[in-house]
Order: C-alpha cells, then sequence, then structure tokens
C-alpha cells in the first residue's frame, strides 16, 4: 500500500483524482513509451509466425527464450497481461540456456511488470542482478549489450525516481545517455533527454525539466519519430499546467495529440488527453474535461491498465458531480466500486468514498454522505495501521539484525585484543613514534602540492577567461563592422545609384530645356525620387523597424515573418508564446537582430522551402528556436563564418546559451536560450 500511495503523490490540491492521475501517470509515461522499441500496432501474420517456430519440437531454450522476449515486446502495447507471460517464459528458457547475455535481458524485461505493479526493491533487484550479468560480458554481442546497457539503465533511472530517489535516477538516465552518444545512436539519446526532463519535473525542478524537454522534443523532430515529438510536447503541456500556466498547456498538449492521434499511438493520445482534461477540469469547463475523460477511459480500457481504468472512472464520476448530474454520478461511483473490489486499491476507494460523500452532502443526501464519510475513515485508520505494523516489522528486524552483528564484533575485538596485546606492548610506541612522522611529512608535501596545484588551476581559469573575453569582443566587433558595411553597401548600391541618376536627369534637362515637353522628364524624375526615399525607408527600417521600437521584440518579428515570406520563395511561421509584455531596449534589439541575422543566411545558403521562428519564455529565460528544413551544413567546419559569429556574439553578451544543429540536405537548428536576469 505503501508503494500506492507514493504514486498517486500529487503536488495539486484543486483538482482532485485528475492530478493524482496525472502526476502518477507521468512518471509512468516514460516508462511505457520508453522501456522497449515496442511496436504499436503489429502485423498478426508475424506474430503467428513467432508462435509457429515456438511450437517446433527441435528449438533450443536459447532460441525461445528470443522469441519469447520478442513477443514481449510486441505485446507491451496492445496487453500487458500477455506481455508479461511472455517475459517469464522468456526467463525461464534463459535460465534453462545458461546464457548470462540472454538471462540478463530477461530479467530487464520482467522487472516491468515489479515497476507497474508498486513493487521497486524487487524491480531493483532484478536489474542489479541483470547489470552484473552484463558487466561479465566482454566479448561478441557488443551492439546487442550496448543496446541491453541503455534499457537497463533507462528502467533503473525509472525504479529510482518511482523511489523518490532523484539524484541516483538522474545519474542511471545519463549513463544511458552516454552510451547513447558513444553509439551515435540519436534515437537512444532523444529519449534519454525525455527521461531526465521527466525526473526534473517529479522533483518540481520545472525549469530544468523545461531544458531538457526542448532537447528531447528536438530530438524527436530531427530524427522523425512521433513517439518521442508527442511525449516530450506533452511533457510540455504537464510543466505548464503545474506552473498555473494554462494557455501554454494546453497549446502543447493539444500539439501532442495530435501528433499521437495521427500516427495512431495509443499512450502518448492518453497522456496528452489526461493533460488537456485536467486543464478544462482545471478551468472548471466540465463538458470538455469530461468528453476527454471518456476518452481516456475508453483507451485505457483498450491497453487493459486496471488502475487506469478504476481511476477514470472515479474522475468521470467526479466530473458529473460537479456538472449536478446525479444518476450518471451515482452510476459511474457504482461502476468504480465494481472495478476497485477486484483492483483492492485502498488509497483510491478512500479518495471516491470522500468524493462521493461530498457529492451526496451538496444535494442533501446527509444519512448517504455520513455512511460514506464513514467508509473513508475506516479506510484511512487501516491504511494508517498496516503502515504502522510495516514500520514496527521492520524496526524489529534491524533491530535482530544489529544485535547479532554487535555480539558478533565483541567477540571478535576480544579475540583480536588478546592475540595482539603482547605486540601492543612491545612495539607499540616505537610504531606509533614512526607512523606519526611519516604520516606528518607526508600531509606536508600533500598539502604543499595541493596548494600549488590550486594556483596553477586558478591562473589557467583565468587566462581561460580572459581568452574568452577577448574572442567575444572579437566576434562582436567583427560582427558591428559587418553590420556597417551592409549599411554602407545598401547605401552606395541603392540611394546613391538612384540620386546618380536624377542628378544625370537634371543636367540633361538643363541642356535640352527645349525638348521638356516631348520627353516628360519631370514625371520620370519625381517618380525616381520617390523611388529613392522609398529606398531611404528601407534602409532604415533595416536598421532599426518602428514596430520594433514602439511594439517590442514579438510584433517586429511578426512583421519581419510576414516580409520575408512575400519577398522570398519561401513560407515563414511564426510562434510567440509569452512576450506580452515589451523587453528593455538592450534585449530586444539583441533578440531581433539575432533572428534577424539567422534569416540573413537562410536567405544566402539555406535554400529552403520552409522555416520556424519560436518565441517562447520561462519564469526565467527566454526561448527562441530558429529551423529550416534547407539544404544544411556540416557544423565542425563550417560553422564560423560572419553571421554565426555575429550571432554568438550577442548571445555571449546577453549570458545564454547557443546550440546549433545541421546536417547537409537535413536543415538546421538554432536554440538560444536567454536568462532573464543577468548573473
Amino acid at each position: 500500500m505503501k508503494n500506492k500511495l507514493h504514486r498517486s503523490k500529487t503536488y495539486c490540491t484543486s483538482t482532485d483524482t485528475f492530478c493524482s492521475y496525472l502526476c502518477r501517470s507521468f512518471v509512468l509515461f516514460l516508462f511505457t513509451v520508453f522501456s522497449y522499441s515496442s511496436i504499436v500496432a503489429q502485423d498478426h501474420e508475424q506474430i503467428d509466425s513467432l508462435q509457429k517456430v515456438l511450437d517446433k519440437e527441435d528449438i533450443t531454450d536459447a532460441e525461445s527464450a528470443k522469441l519469447y522476449t520478442t513477443l514481449a515486446g510486441m505485446y507491451h502495447q496492445r496487453s500487458r497481461d500477455t506481455a508479461y507471460l511472455y517475459s517469464q517464459k522468456g526467463y525461464e528458457h534463459a535460465i534453462a540456456s545458461k546464457d548470462n547475455f540472454l538471462i540478463a535481458k530477461s530479467l530487464i524485461q520482467i522487472s516491468v511488470k515489479d515497476i507497474h505493479g508498486g513493487n521497486y526493491d524487487d524491480g531493483l533487484s532484478k536489474l542489479t542482478k541483470a547489470e552484473d550479468l552484463l558487466s561479465s560480458i566482454t566479448s561478441s554481442l557488443d551492439e546487442e549489450v550496448f543496446k541491453a546497457k541503455i534499457l537497463l539503465y533507462r528502467n533503473l533511472g525509472t525504479v529510482h525516481n518511482f523511489k523518490n530517489q532523484h539524484k541516483e535516477a538522474i545519474e542511471s538516465h545519463l549513463k544511458a545517455l552516454k552510451l547513447s552518444e558513444e553509439t551515435d545512436n540519436l534515437v537512444e539519446a532523444g529519449k534519454a533527454y525525455y527521461n531526465i526532463a521527466v525526473v526534473h519535473f517529479s522533483n518540481q525542478n520545472y525549469d530544468r525539466s523545461l531544458y531538457y524537454q526542448n532537447k528531447a522534443y528536438e530530438t524527436g523532430i530531427a530524427i522523425g519519430d512521433p513517439f518521442l515529438e508527442s511525449g516530450s510536447a506533452n511533457l510540455a503541456g504537464a510543466i505548464y499546467f503545474y506552473t498555473n500556466k494554462l494557455d501554454s498547456a494546453q497549446i502543447f498538449s493539444s500539439k501532442a495529440l495530435a501528433i499521437a492521434r495521427k500516427n495512431n499511438l495509443i499512450q502518448p493520445s492518453l497522456e496528452a488527453a489526461n493533460v488537456l482534461s485536467s486543464i478544462h477540469y482545471q478551468n472548471e469547463r466540465y463538458d470538455s474535461a469530461l468528453v476527454y475523460s471518456k476518452e481516456l477511459l475508453s483507451i485505457s480500457k483498450e491497453i487493459n491498465d486496471r488502475y487506469y481504468i478504476a481511476s477514470l472512472t472515479g474522475s468521470i464520476a467526479k466530473i458529473y458531480s460537479q456538472l449536478k448530474d446525479v444518476k450518471n454520478a451515482r452510476a459511474y461511483y457504482k461502476e468504480f466500486e465494481v472495478i476497485n473490489d477486484s483492483l483492492g486499491n485502498l488509497e483510491l476507494a478512500k479518495l471516491n468514498y470522500k468524493n462521493q460523500a461530498e457529492f451526496e452532502k451538496s444535494i442533501g443526501n446527509h444519512e448517504l454522505a455520513y455512511e460514506l464519510l464513514s467508509n473513508y475513515f475506516t479506510i484511512q485508520d487501516s491504511i494508517y495501521h498496516q503502515e504502522n505494523r510495516a514500520i514496527q516489522v521492520d524496526l524489529e528486524t534491524k533491530y535482530e539484525a544489529a544485535k547479532k552483528d554487535s555480539e558478533l564484533a565483541i567477540q571478535q575485538t576480544t579475540i583480536e585484543r588478546q592475540r595482539n596485546q603482547r605486540n601492543v606492548l612491545f612495539g607499540g610506541g616505537l610504531l606509533s613514534l614512526l607512523a606519526a612522522a611519516f604520516f606528518w611529512n607526508r600531509k606536508r608535501t600533500s598539502t604543499k602540492m595541493f596548494n600549488q596545484q590550486k594556483e596553477l588551476d586558478f591562473q589557467k581559469i583565468s587566462q581561460l577567461k580572459k581568452e574568452k573575453k577577448i574572442l567575444a569582443m572579437n566576434a562582436m566587433l567583427e560582427g558591428q563592422e559587418a553590420e556597417r558595411m551592409r549599411i554602407a553597401k545598401d547605401l552606395h548600391d541603392g540611394l546613391g545609384g538612384l540620386l546618380s541618376t536624377v542628378k544625370a536627369r537634371l543636367t540633361k534637362i538643363n541642356n535640352e530645356v527645349k525638348k521638356i515637353e516631348s520627353y516628360n522628364i519631370y514625371e520620370k524624375t519625381t517618380s525616381m525620387v520617390d523611388e529613392a526615399c522609398d529606398e531611404v525607408r528601407r534602409i532604415s527600417h533595416n536598421l532599426l523597424p518602428g514596430a520594433l521600437r514602439l511594439d517590442g521584440v514579438k510584433t517586429a518579428i511578426e512583421q519581419l515573418g510576414e516580409d520575408l515570406s512575400k519577398s522570398h520563395p519561401f513560407d515563414v511561421n511564426v510562434e510567440v508564446i509569452g512576450f506580452k509584455h515589451k523587453l528593455d531596449e538592450t534585449k530586444d534589439v539583441f533578440i531581433y537582430r539575432i533572428v534577424q541575422e539567422a534569416m540573413n543566411n537562410i536567405i544566402k545558403h539555406a535554400k529552403a522551402k520552409k522555416v520556424l521562428i519560436q518565441l517562447s519564455e520561462t519564469d526565467d529565460q527566454y526561448h527562441i528556436i530558429i529551423e529550416d528544413d534547407g539544404v544544411g551544413f556540416d557544423t565542425a567546419t563550417e560553422s564560423n563564418g560572419l553571421g554565426l559569429k555575429s550571432i554568438r556574439s550577442r548571445v555571449e553578451h546577453l549570458q545564454g546559451e547557443l546550440d546549433i544543429s545541421s546536417k547537409k540536405d537535413e536543415g538546421t537548428t538554432i536554440s538560444i536560450h536567454i536568462p532573464k536576469l543577468k548573473a
């Protein structure tokens, strides 16, 4: 019961079952989606063919173990009970085969059942044993061993997160990330980013969670993985939901649901609909919450998760209570009781008795409300006594073990004392003196070396800081010089040329006064002067748009996107989340210049058809993402152009972080994160 209580932990008070379900299901989501490279809609013929192979008499235990493990992965998204059955059979055949690698893989797989069932210590024990087995393997299956280790560390991170061991969870997911990077596996790296974001989400460290969520989302888009793209978008929705930014939450979770539905992804659809239901409930839009909750219930029945089914049935009853629909509210409360009787979850029963009692009281049925409330307190007392009994048994066991250890230690100490007493009397004094001299000299030498090394490290750090400042200043100056050269070129080639032509025309007028009427020179000259004025306005706008000065960076960038879409052969889509207030003048100008410089690079080099400019903000940072589907470039050899240097220098001036991701023929993504307050 202690594990069930932990899974239902919530930090929200106004949405009752919804928030409990949301918090539990999100931590579970990383495990459900990413425990396997599972296939949501497997071909029945493939499953049938594998089962026929298993029916052969001459099949070995090793071959059976591999097939059962594969089938378990296939059934994980369609029938968890069947998946668990195949996992167990795979483990039995792996043991019979005496193959350490197959045993380790099977242990990792069957640990899923323990984790889903809340038996975290059993799951952790299996995963630890699997880790020892994999560590003993040094040859032949290197690539498969890497994959198994990645899955192992991912599951270990999940267990530690459920046990509120967030430091250990992060360490495990970072190991998975390191292995993914060593094998250039972007799919697994994206999953690792996502899982780290989930741990930070569980620990209510929402800024760090949003940072890793964004990396996971970008990776999902880059590799075309709808699972990762949908899951990470919905995690952003959950983060914004828990930070009470409901508009942003709805935007991201709606996007996640659209991706999941388009790709027929059951679990991501479940999670996205869950967040949207919670948002509508929080906003007291109960009809909309009801629609999403019923969709959630339908999906939960498809994957046969009884906890989800029971929890959602109670949630729907709660919504009908808010809608004052007595008939449906009572029907769903009754249905919940039937489902939960087989599930036996006291925490859910307690919560729903409380909700039902409040509902009956609100419609004046005080007698039934009193009875339901009595049931609530009975279960609460039962949970309390169960937990106390467990604590008492645990304390007694630890006390007995400590007592035995103490007695053994006393006996061992007595024997050692008698054996060494003579030696101590003879050599103790001299030995102590020598030891003291040795350790004093060693400590003095170590202290001296430590101080010398510390001084060297300090000098290196100071030198690196100076070099970094010089490089940043050079880049800034080069960027400013390029800006001046561009302005001079515009003036010389545009306005200068027009005015020279005007002057020549006027000279011609002076020389051929008699032919003025036939040449119609006045109208032509006036038109050219007007064109020159337009050119001056264009250059002036390019230097500092009026929208930036009057309305801020949000409006200026939206206008920039419209202008570029009209004047260039690509579509520009501008998405802005937040930025409702003007920034200070420096940030306004620098952010606009960063986007403008990036767009200049796209115009000159990318040959793109679509461009996305996305601005968003959190409590502590501004986020800028600029994506194009153009020709891309090699970031290792082509990242020192003047335009990119200008962008880097401005980002460094704002004390931000810049990440450029690009490959040949796969487009380019620029991600920038700027703190709101300077350090």
